[in-house]
């Protein structure tokens, strides 16, 4: 118990990169009444989730305890809630890389909030990215690499993704069109994942580069474990 104590408190000085390694430690965990996404700042000591179940996107922070068998635990900020609209859905959360930033995707009707960070904490304010959604859009997961955010469109069948300028986002366009159900997005730096929640669910793979079908696309016989 010691040496868990001692490895934890000095993971504290690092940032939070894998919240599965958090959890495995025995740290306490959050309940909302319907979560459906979180996300950990890369910079500062936070996580944000959205319980859905009463439309909003918690703070969390990391703080020590006197506990020595649960060193660590997750505290709510509950000042730092973010209120969305009323019965509103949330299903994509982003971090900017410098912690400055909190993107989220509401589902409908469809539109993407970006929240400053001070220290990691969101402020009331938000703006929001301009741009015309196809009739029908829903927005589910999304991912930011770099100056390009994408997001999933599980109503309009297709991922719509937006640029940054250096001052603003704008709508850059969209790809994987024709697809249902598509659900969650993850990026690296050459490649972009899409995952399809369906009973024969995929995981599609484009090249960020030219926004093509990469090669052993789509990966297929995913079962649940």
């Amino acid at each position: 118990l010691k040496i868990l104590n001692f490895d934890i408190r000095n993971y504290l000085g690092f940032r939070i990169s894998n919240l599965v390694l958090v959890f495995v430690l025995g740290i306490s965990t959050a309940v909302h009444s319907l979560p459906a996404k979180a996300v950990s700042n890369p910079i500062y000591h936070h996580l944000y989730s959205v319980n859905n179940g009463e439309s909003k996107i918690l703070t969390y922070e990391l703080r020590l305890t006197a506990d020595i068998t649960y060193p660590v635990e997750w505290a709510a900020n509950t000042a730092a809630a973010i209120n969305l609209p009323a019965g509103a859905n949330s299903y994509g959360l982003a971090v900017s890389e410098d912690g400055s930033k909190l993107f989220v995707a509401i589902a409908s009707p469809a539109a993407i909030r970006i929240y400053n960070l001070t220290n990691g904490i969101p402020g009331s304010s938000y703006t929001t990215i301009s741009w015309t959604p196809p009739a029908g859009s829903s927005l589910t997961g999304i991912a930011l690499y770099g100056t390009r955010l994408y997001a999933a469109n599980s109503g309009a069948n297709r991922v719509e993704y937006f640029n940054y300028s250096g001052t603003a986002w704008s709508y850059g366009g969209h790809f994987l069109d024709g697809q249902a159900q598509l659900f969650d997005i993850a990026v690296t730096s050459d490649k972009i994942y899409v995952s399809q929640k369906a009973n024969a669910g995929k995981v599609f793979v484009y090249t960020s580069a030219t926004l093509a079908a990469a090669s052993g696309s789509p990966l297929t016989g995913l079962k649940n474990p």
